[in-house]
């Protein structure tokens, strides 16, 4: 803002006066006086002034108008010697050249209610030697040059009773301690929107403000000395900026305030050296700054207050650091410091708050910082800060907030992409609100003499590490990611979530009716690393417990929570998510002890791979009868003119695959690969009647491969057959029976989250069957093609032991009986070769019907919680059967068989190669 000048004509000095031009002392053009004073009411100087004597003046009046006209010359060399002075409500104007040579010796002096214009040049060159002074209600303007070139030489002065001193000019000091302009006891130092003030020597400010004066610049103003500031405030004064300083010196601030002083810029400030603050108050101090402020030097922070001071960045105000150490703002000695705008730090170790030995800060704006080691906020020595903007750091090592014996509350953005988001040590207390934001890191790290509480009705994820004490308050959700570690945790209110990436190990754990502790399950055992919820010492429960269980990969025990010892209980637990994959059953979680007690869920698949198992298992039985049926009619096919009472030995080498779709609610089935041998006599009693026992020996490997979960499941089952059989011609019908005893060992793996699971039982069964085929009553040994149709049905009885899966689930006992009908077709041919071979091909089809024992059910048990499992054998199946029989003269035959049996679910293909020797 301009200021106007206080310029007054010499005519209108003189008709103010009532004085005539006649009255007028005069020095004219070309007139040199020496040691002389031009002395009245209204005196001009054209000439030149040149005085050297002590107390000899230049120019001087009371209540008169006195002026140095242009091209004149006033120089002074004597001591308390003035170059123009006035009193009494002078007037006084300088358009020429005022020179002091000697300490003490102003070059224009205005007192009591006199008035000071220099429109020239004003040069002073001793100690103490002010260009301007202004004194008792006196105002002083320049709007030339001054020029000051000793210690405490002031390019202006205004010194008490309200007098003003003001640049519209040029202003330059060159002396220790001479400031630009300085004002004392309640007056005005003005540096106006054209002035410029420029103090080169250490120790001079700008503009000075002492005593309750005010010191204001709307110019520029320059300091290049060591601990020069640009405008300086001090004992109650104040000091406002709207223009632009600037400050190269050591230590030389942009504003200086002190002792109950206050700052105000709205303009520029700008420093360029170590230890050169934007904006230093000092003792009950005030600073503000609307404007901006740039630093670059170490140590050279934006604003600084100490000792009970105040320092403000304002909405919309700037502030930027660059050197290492420069802080943003730092408040220390129970200050305070408040950030409404934008700070942004550049160097190593520069923070952009920092509050110290009792103070209190809080970032409502923006804190950046980009160096290393350059934390947002530092909060130290019994310090409290608050942040309810953004807070964001880039280097390495930089905690988006550090506090170190002091008290942090936050409600804002903590985005750390280089250091924690918050870290705290030697008894430090962090509160976490609404609003908290962590977008990067999530770490808030203490130490164990600190505390960390959150109270929040927002959600939040987070890893704690290390604190003392953990309180959890407020409706929210805070999520712990990664290995979190706490001393006593006390959760109130809310939901307290563990992820799946998630551990706390803590001290202690308390919690309310009013909390939920929520834990995404991913498997495991019990121990420090795969445990949700790890307390060393003493868990008291209340409340609920969640259980997600929607990253779970695999079946089996998982552990949420160890404790050393518990107190009371969850009033609630529940499984979330339990549908998502569909093939997990999920079981009561229970207390396990061992040393400790652990809280410890249980899953399985929602099917039994036991009675799949089983499934296989009685389509293996199936296949064993297929080819004891199919030995009888190889037999019953064979020559019988050779004597009627006959005896053979016969073996037989197995071989079938059955694959099971899932049926029903049943996500699984199965492949099952059997492999085996066998051996048997038969004895032909007469034409029309045969006998013989047989035994034999099968593997079964079952798979269940149609599910990833399950790939690597298996049971293995190995069987001892041993049975008979009987057959008889009744006119055209041959009746035929067979019955055989199975002994099953049974060896199965099942893939589970930590300990895997392994099953080792037993199992016998007892199967056997019958049949009715319609034959001729004589055979002819070269016929070609008959066709017989045959009918019967085929019944079996299971008895399974219970068993127990260590680290898995405990199995009841088991017993299933089957009955099936059978009807179908058979086509057989005869035909003799050369050779008196005779061969005998037959192609059987045939339709198998349940009538019982259809569904396989299953218990499965964990500590007391059971379940029951169902797998359906096929309601209807088709079996296809290809055989070449082939018959030698010496008596050894061969049998070749290929089975087929087709459900809706099931297929199985197998064969059998038997050899025979009939004595």
């Amino acid at each position: 803002m301009a200021r106007k000048l206080l310029h007054v004509s010499t005519l209108l000095l003189f008709f103010l006066s009532g004085q005539t031009c006649s009255a007028t002392v005069e020095n004219p053009e070309g007139v040199i006086l020496e040691n002389t004073t031009l002395e009245g009411a209204e005196c001009v100087n054209y000439g030149t002034i040149w005085n050297i004597n002590d107390g000899v003046h230049g120019i001087k009046g009371e209540s008169a108008g006195l002026v140095n006209e242009a091209g004149a010359r006033v120089h002074i060399g004597g001591k308390s010697a003035y170059g123009m002075w006035g009193q009494g409500a002078s007037m006084l104007e300088n358009r020429g050249i005022m020179e002091v040579a000697i300490s003490g010796s102003h070059a224009i002096l205005a007192e009591t209610g006199s008035s000071a214009v220099n429109e020239g040049i004003v040069k002073t060159y001793g100690p103490g030697a002010a260009g301007m002074r202004a004194t008792g209600n006196s105002t002083a303007l320049n709007t030339g040059s001054i020029t000051t070139r000793g210690n405490l030489s002031f390019g202006m002065e205004a010194y008490s009773s309200e007098s003003t001193s003001e640049n519209a000019g040029e202003i330059t000091t060159h002396g220790r301690g001479a400031d630009g302009i300085r004002a004392h006891y309640q007056s005005l130092a003005l540096n106006s929107d054209s002035g410029t003030i420029q103090a080169l020597g250490d120790n001079s400010a700008g503009l000075t403000a002492l005593f309750g004066s005010k010191a204001e610049n709307f110019g520029t103003v320059l300091t290049g000395g060591k601990d020069s500031p640009a405008l300086k405030a001090t004992f109650a004064s104040e000091v406002l900026n709207s223009g632009t300083v600037e400050t190269s010196g050591k230590g030389s601030k942009g504003i200086s305030a002190s002792q109950g002083s206050s700052a105000l810029s709205s303009g520029t400030i700008r420093t360029v050296s170590e230890e050169a603050h934007g904006m230093d108050v000092r003792r009950n101090s005030q600073g503000l700054n609307k404007g901006k402020i740039t630093s670059l030097g170490e140590s050279a922070h934006g604003l600084f207050a100490w000792e009970n001071s105040v320092v403000t960045n304002n909405a919309d105000a700037i502030i930027e650091t660059y050197g290492p150490t420069a802080h943003g703002l730092f408040a220390t000695k129970t200050s305070t410091a408040e950030n409404y705008g934008y700070i942004c730090t550049y160097g190593d170790g520069s923070s952009g708050m920092v509050l110290s030995d009792g103070s209190t800060g809080h970032n409502s704006g923006i804190l950046k910082t980009a160096g290393a080691n350059s934390y947002g906020m530092l909060v130290t020595t019994l310090s409290a800060g608050g942040n309810s903007g953004e807070i964001t750091t880039a280097g390495p090592g930089g905690d988006a907030v550090r506090v170190d014996k002091g008290d942090f509350t936050n409600s804002g953005l903590l985005a750390s992409s280089g250091g924690n988001a918050v870290t705290a040590k030697n008894n430090s207390t962090v509160v976490l609100l609404d609003g908290t934001v962590l977008p990067y890191s999530r770490t808030i790290e203490g130490d164990a003499s600190s505390r960390l509480v959150m109270d929040m009705k927002s959600d939040l994820e987070a890893e704690v590490k290390g604190f003392g004490s953990l309180t959890k308050s407020g409706t929210g959700a805070l999520t712990l990611d990664g290995a979190s570690t706490a001393g006593d945790v006390v959760h109130n209110q809310g939901g307290l979530a563990i992820g799946s990436k998630g551990h706390l190990a803590a001290d202690n754990y308390t919690q309310s009716g009013e909390a939920s502790l929520y834990i995404k399950a991913a498997g495991g055992g019990a121990d420090p690393v795969s445990t949700p919820l790890w307390v060393e010492g003493t868990a008291t429960f209340d409340g609920q417990l969640l259980i997600d269980v929607s990253e779970l990969s695999a079946p089996g025990p998982f552990s949420f929570i160890r404790a050393g010892e518990t107190r009371g209980d969850f009033s609630k637990v529940s499984y979330l998510n339990e549908n998502q994959h569909g093939i997990y059953d999920f079981y009561e979680p229970q207390w396990l002890e061992g040393g400790s007690r652990h809280l410890t869920g249980m899953a399985g698949y929602s099917f039994s791979e036991q009675a799949l198992a089983l499934v296989a298992a009685i389509d293996g039985w199936a296949f064993w009868r297929r080819n004891i049926e199919n030995h009888l009619r190889d037999v019953i096919a064979g020559p019988m003119e050779p004597k009627e009472d006959r005896t053979s030995f016969h073996a037989r080498f197995l071989k079938n695959d059955s694959r099971r779709d899932p049926k029903g609610q049943s996500r699984a089935g199965f492949e099952a690969d059997t492999r085996g041998l066998g051996f048997g006599f038969d004895k032909k009693i007469d034409d029309r009647t045969i006998r013989g026992l047989f035994a034999g020996y099968t593997e079964q490997d079952i798979r269940f491969p149609n599910l990833r979960e399950t790939a690597a499941d298996r049971e293995d089952q190995k069987t001892w057959h041993l049975g008979g059989y009987y057959g008889k011609h009744m006119g055209s019908w041959f009746l035929s029976s067979t019955l055989t005893g199975h002994f099953t060992s049974h060896e199965s793996f099942r893939r589970q989250a930590g300990e895997n699971a392994a099953g080792d039982f037993s199992s016998w069964a007892v199967t056997g069957g019958f049949r009715a085929s319609r034959v001729p009553k004589k055979r002819n040994m070269d016929k070609g093609w008959t066709l017989v149709p045959e009918a019967g049905f085929n019944y079996g009885y299971l008895y399974r032991s219970g068993y127990s899966e260590p680290g898995g689930f405990t199995y009841g006992d088991f017993h299933t009986t089957v009955f099936e009908v059978v009807t179908g077709v058979r086509l057989s041919g005869e035909f003799n070769l050369e050779t008196g071979t005779r061969v005998v091909p037959r192609l059987g089809f045939a339709w198998v019907h349940n009538l019982s024992g259809s569904k396989v059910i299953m218990d499965r048990s964990w500590h007391g919680d059971t379940r029951w499992y169902t797998e359906e054998l096929e309601e209807d199946c088709f079996d296809v059967d290809l055989t070449l029989s082939c018959y030698n003269p010496n008596g050894f035959n061969i049998f070749v068989s290929y089975y087929g049996r087709y459900g809706d679910v099931t297929d199985s293909h197998g064969g059998r190669l038997e050899l025979e020797w009939v004595l």
